[in-house]
């Protein structure tokens, strides 16, 4: 609880409050002369994408004008001047993951490896949770759709116009007003979205798992295993797109599947311990499959035996949390190794806003995940011995 009530501020992605997030995970693990990796990456934010769509068109629309000539000297004045190349509408931001390392004691080529994860930022709306996940729906079902639609009929009206083939009026007014429409209304739709009226200190999502993490580490510090090696990744950017696990995989998997042994290796991942702890156990909207092979039922027999109350779910989609980057493993390993998410879902009514707070966690429940994730990790080292 100590660590949530000093994690309770805003911090989200590319701010100074992510800064004092990951110099307080830092210094709490000095303390523990727990040495940490900083590792940096660029990630760019999903409204700034709306933004690069809307260049695209109003570029398409200089040519279907002919107004290229403008266009070229729009670009010859912004690259004169060092100071005007650096501006930019869809400038990528920097974000940080923060990594520690903890080897077996039985120093072997090609062990197993558990990766312990969760995001460490935060994030606020003005507007819940549900209507987030309407807006991504019909982003992706209807806005998306109808920009590709309309990019495209750009292109073959400038197409035609170049060749100076006959075209019905009717097409460039269409492209026209719908795109001008689209222009102005989609920015402001996220905008409505995204805006920030109050500040959330992101308790439950995610200081809860930060808080479980460190305590984690400083357990295997003193208690390293035998067999198996361990891998904390507290991740950077994951509200805006998991950006921070997606970079980790992209950059880690050839060397870690050379070191490990990857296909009887795990990833569990900690977003959200609330009012209780949930464990996601299937997923699908028809047919319902099982989220790994015997990951859960690790846990929950680990649960079972500790007298923990565990409160398995199913979901239609993934939870979109980190272990969805992890994913990427396991394809790639023909799906051995395996993944897990740790989220009271039922408490996402609370996150993104001002009802985050700490007391919406519980002292008990945190230390309960505490102890049946110290107990499945030291359970997987037994077995292979």
């Amino acid at each position: 609880m100590g660590h949530i009530k000093s994690l309770a501020f805003n911090r989200e992605a590319s701010t100074i409050g992510e800064i004092n997030a990951i110099d307080y995970i830092k210094n709490e693990l000095k303390k523990e002369n727990i040495e940490t990796n900083i590792e940096y990456f660029k990630w760019v934010n999903p409204n700034r994408l709306v933004l690069r769509t809307i260049y695209i068109i109003l570029i398409c629309y200089m040519l279907i004008l002919r107004l290229v000539l403008i266009l070229l000297i729009f670009l010859l004045l912004k690259t004169m001047s060092y100071k005007t190349r650096g501006i930019s509408l869809i400038k990528e931001k920097n974000s940080r993951n923060i990594i520690v390392e903890i080897s077996a004691k039985n120093n072997k080529i090609r062990q197993p490896l558990i990766i312990i994860s969760a995001h460490y930022d935060s994030m606020v709306s003005i507007l819940p949770l549900k209507w987030h996940k309407l807006f991504n729906l019909v982003l992706k079902i209807i806005i998306i759709p109808f920009y590709l639609f309309i990019l495209f009929l750009s292109v073959i009206i400038t197409f035609f116009y170049y060749y100076e083939l006959p075209i019905d009026d009717f097409f460039p007014s269409f492209v026209t007003i719908s795109s001008l429409v689209g222009t102005y209304i989609l920015p402001l739709f996220v905008l409505m979205f995204s805006s920030k009226k109050s500040e959330s200190t992101g308790s439950i999502d995610n200081a809860s798992g930060v808080a479980i993490l460190i305590e984690l580490v400083k357990l295997f510090n003193k208690n390293s295993l035998k067999n198996v090696n361990l891998l904390f990744l507290w991740c950077g950017a994951e509200e805006f797109g998991l950006y921070g696990s997606k970079r980790f995989c992209e950059k880690y998997f050839d060397e870690l599947n050379q070191k490990f042994d990857l296909s009887n290796s795990f990833n569990i991942n900690i977003d959200m311990v609330g009012t209780y702890i949930g464990l996601e156990e299937k997923i699908g909207l028809i047919k319902k499959k099982n989220v790994n092979y015997n990951l859960n039922s690790i846990i929950e027999a680990t649960a079972k035996k500790l007298n923990i109350s565990l409160i398995k779910f199913n979901s239609n989609i993934p939870i979109k949390s980190d272990h969805i980057s992890f994913k990427s493993f396991s394809e790639k390993t023909n799906e051995k190794f395996q993944v897990c998410c740790i989220h009271s879902v039922k408490d996402c009514k609370f996150i993104h806003s001002v009802k985050d707070t700490p007391d919406k966690c519980s002292p008990e429940i945190l230390n309960s995940c505490l102890e049946i994730c110290f107990n499945v990790i030291k359970s997987i080292d037994l077995k292979g011995e």
